[in-house]
């Protein structure tokens, strides 16, 4: 069999052992594609989880507030309509 641009035989590299890091030999990539999937997965559905269970608390807390009911916004109640004092207290003359 012709080796291609200096590269082993297949069958030479099988009889070196393809993890080898001989000249000209072709480097086998030993990672974990499938365990390291397996882990990202595991932990977007930890992530989803967690969102899930944040969610139903909030819902939890918001039935319970009772400032929702009356239908004011806190941030405005009590803010009456036109021109306001000056927070700095200097009265124009």
């Amino acid at each position: 069999m012709p080796q291609c641009r200096g590269l082993p035989a297949p069958t030479e590299a099988r009889e070196r052992g393809a993890g080898n890091t001989h000249k000209g030999e072709l480097l086998v990539n030993r990672s974990r594609p499938t365990q390291n999937k397996r882990a990202r997965e595991r932990a977007q559905i930890e992530k989803r989880n967690q969102k899930a269970a944040r969610r139903e608390e909030a819902k939890i807390r918001r039935a319970s507030n009772p400032q929702a009911a009356t239908g004011e916004d806190p941030d405005i109640a009590g803010i009456i309509p036109g021109p306001q004092p000056s927070p700095y207290g200097d009265e124009e003359q």
